[in-house]
């Protein structure tokens, strides 16, 4: 799932995760990572953000199709 939120109009993206636990609080996000690139932007792999992590703003998640670099880790 891609995780991002709105700020003035723009949508930015948090970052990824493949398990979410949605309550009336907000949003906990199981082993999240992000996408994270070399310096020539030729090859990309996921780089974890911590165990889990709580979201208290108004979020938006979109199931997105896995791609290649979401398997790999450096």
């Amino acid at each position: 799932m891609e995780i991002s939120y709105g700020c003035h109009g723009i949508d930015f993206v948090l970052g990824y995760c493949r398990r979410v636990t949605i309550d009336r609080w907000g949003v906990y996000i199981h082993d999240p990572f992000r996408k994270a690139s070399d310096t020539a932007l030729t090859r990309s792999w996921a780089e974890p953000r911590g165990k889990g992590q709580f979201l208290f703003r108004p979020t938006r998640l979109e199931i997105v199709k896995e791609q290649e670099w979401m398997r790999l880790r450096r």
